[in-house]
């Protein structure tokens, strides 16, 4: 009997995934033991396999849609075949292709209204995406700034297929948004998930810091919806706006969003200029509480996800908390500090590595090191050394040597020491305390959540 892989089914492997498949299509890929990847090998529609005890495993990778049979010899791509990148694994790259904006966010990571961070010359971001290639990636998502102002945007993505890399999403304000653009990525066969911001029904244009950015947000999500692309908002919340959840709920039920997420203002880039940035956790997270109530009384109609706090899927009342990341027990001290930049990284718009994109506008990490620059040196040479994993690579051990309050906390094994993000905005210090997730344990807001889905639903 023959078997081949499946289309768009390669094989591949890093130095800590070192035996996986990968899908071309969707940019996912996983981890599969010694024996599977010793039949997928085989796999190549000319070898003839005839062992018996095989058969359990071939039914499981058939029905996975991961191998299928040939009536006769068949050849593969020379691309399906395996190949080993001699770097770490990463899953996404989450990339600022420009620093400009047309909008004025009074909150911005990258301080776009000044194009801090200005925009690279196409030559280079086609540069750059070979060299996502060459290690192996399969996946990124598009930022700024606002990526819609590249007028070469179309030929980034061009590059992008190319390389079979799977453009997952492309965040943008939407007011550049037109039919002709959707029609393009039609006609690519793309599937891109479209992430928009919306802060709040009559609040989005304060914070977007010009006018009429609700009516081109609301033109945006109508037409994105009339091309049944994927759509996710984004809210962020902060002093003036938490009113508006509730209503911003109601609002966007109408449309089959696969997620609406909300999360606080993070002090960052621009935001650190604003007078009343203070927000106080307690009240968020009591608004947040009061916003779940509203949710499951009113059957969860849609899918929600309040940052860190809460996260429930459409008509249904089974949640999970984000900021319950481990057990309770040490083995917690062995876990990296954020699993999120493990595997992922954020690209700035000049051509920097770095943790996250909202570490992007703190000088705490902000050193512009250049062996962390694209423009510098190799992706494929960082990713096999150390230096970048230097403080994406720390674990939770490393928080409790360096900060006191971490160590002689009683939560420490159920938070992981929170986001460094939120750390480095509140104090200024990477390894700080990252009081949202201290005034989450330290006043049981788990249990609010559980006593509030309870009652809402008797």
């Amino acid at each position: 009997m023959f078997y081949k892989l499946k289309e768009g089914v390669i094989l591949r492997g890093w130095l800590d995934l070192p035996l996986a498949i990968s899908n071309q299509v969707t940019g996912q890929t996983f981890s599969i033991s010694k024996e599977q990847f010793d039949l997928l090998s085989v796999c190549d529609g000319k070898t003839n396999i005839e062992n018996s005890n095989l058969n359990a495993l071939i039914n499981t990778l058939k029905s996975k849609n991961v191998i299928e049979q040939c009536k006769e010899e068949q050849n593969i791509a020379e691309e399906q075949k395996f190949k080993f990148y001699n770097c770490r694994y990463i899953k996404k790259v989450d990339w600022s292709i420009t620093g400009r904006c047309n909008y004025l966010c009074k909150h911005c990571f990258v301080s776009a209204p000044s194009n801090r961070f200005g925009e690279l010359p196409l030559s280079i971001c086609f540069d750059f995406i070979d060299q996502f290639a060459e290690c192996g990636i399969r996946n990124v998502l598009l930022t700024g700034g606002e990526p819609l102002l590249r007028k070469d945007l179309l030929q980034i993505i061009d590059k992008l297929i190319s390389q079979n890399i799977c453009i997952e999403t492309l965040s943008t304000n939407g007011s550049l948004l037109t039919e002709k653009l959707l029609n393009e990525f039609k006609a690519r066969k793309l599937n891109t998930t479209f992430a928009l911001s919306f802060d709040g029904l009559g609040c989005h244009d304060y914070l977007r810091g010009v006018p009429d950015a609700e009516k081109h947000f609301t033109k945006a999500i109508e037409l994105l919806s009339k091309y049944n692309f994927p759509i996710i908002v984004r809210m962020t919340t902060h002093s003036k706006n938490l009113h508006s959840i509730i209503p911003t709920i109601n609002f966007l039920s109408q449309f089959n969003l696969k997620e609406f997420k909300i999360g606080s203002v993070i002090t960052s880039g621009d935001w650190r200029k604003q007078p009343d940035r203070d927000l106080d956790i307690k009240k968020l997270y009591n608004v947040y509480l009061n916003t779940i109530d509203y949710f499951i009384r009113n059957n969860s109609p849609i899918n929600l996800h309040i940052a860190g706090f809460f996260c429930c899927a459409k008509n249904n009342t089974n949640y999970v908390i984000p900021n319950a990341k481990f057990d309770g027990s040490e083995s917690a001290k062995n876990q990296f500090l954020c699993k999120h930049t493990k595997t992922m990284l954020y690209l700035s718009g000049d051509g920097q590595l770095l943790p996250c994109m909202a570490v992007s506008g703190m000088d705490v990490k902000r050193n512009n090191n250049k062996k962390l620059s694209l423009l510098e040196n190799r992706l494929y040479y960082i990713l096999a050394g150390k230096e970048q994993m230097k403080d994406t690579g720390k674990q939770l051990s490393y928080l409790l040597k360096v900060n006191k309050e971490c160590r002689v906390c009683n939560y420490k094994f159920f938070c992981g020491g929170g986001c460094r993000a939120s750390a480095a905005s509140l104090t200024g210090n990477y390894y700080g305390c990252d009081e949202y997730m201290c005034v989450f344990y330290k006043n049981n807001y788990a249990q609010q959540i559980a006593n509030t889905v309870q009652n809402a639903i008797l």
